[in-house]
């Protein structure tokens, strides 16, 4: 897959150009409505290999992690069913490769940094201001949270090592912090 956009700003999805960025707009924001949000960790989604596709877990060796640690990330059902989609669309023949090439190198796939800046450009694409690589995370961790997820679950899920980390990512709403109080 190459770059979202071309030289003459056309827009691709899935490698099909866009004719209708509206109508991309509106379907990437209801996919952004949805919640939880799937995970999104740059340096682990930048190893995601199509071998992966359809599996419920994947294990991330240590120099996949941005922290050198060894984990399993769970796969959500709706997520396994994108990304087998995005597999049939591709058609990548072999299938050690990465699940998103980029314009540089269809074996090595994107760096973190290009990955960040391609979801920057979705993001802001969609309408989404000040979105960034990170905001997937936030809304996944967030939702769940809300949820009455545990926090020590959260900090698995997120592949974090300390709990305080895990807090900074949860986002607290004006009506919620009013719901708290008045549960005194």
């Amino acid at each position: 897959m190459g770059s979202p956009v071309d030289a003459q700003s056309n827009i691709f999805w899935y490698e099909a150009r866009v004719n209708n960025v509206e109508a991309l707009t509106e379907k990437l924001k209801k996919v952004a409505a949805k919640k939880p949000q799937p995970e999104v960790q740059i340096r682990g989604d930048m190893s995601a290999r199509y071998e992966g596709v359809g599996k419920a877990e994947i294990r991330l060796l240590p120099d996949m992690t941005k922290g050198r640690h060894p984990r399993t990330v769970f796969i959500n059902g709706r997520l396994r069913e994108e990304l087998e989609t995005y597999a049939a669309i591709t058609r990548c023949v072999d299938r050690s490769y990465p699940l998103f090439a980029s314009q540089k190198s269809v074996r090595e796939g994107f760096s973190a940094n290009s990955l960040a800046q391609t979801f920057a450009l979705l993001y802001a694409g969609a309408g989404l201001a000040g979105a960034s690589s990170h905001s997937g995370r936030r809304t996944f961790l967030t939702s769940l949270a809300n949820k009455g997820t545990a926090i020590h679950i959260l900090k698995t899920l997120a592949g974090h090592r300390n709990i305080a980390t895990t807090a900074a990512y949860l986002y607290s709403s004006p009506a919620q912090l009013r719901a708290a109080v008045e549960l005194v």
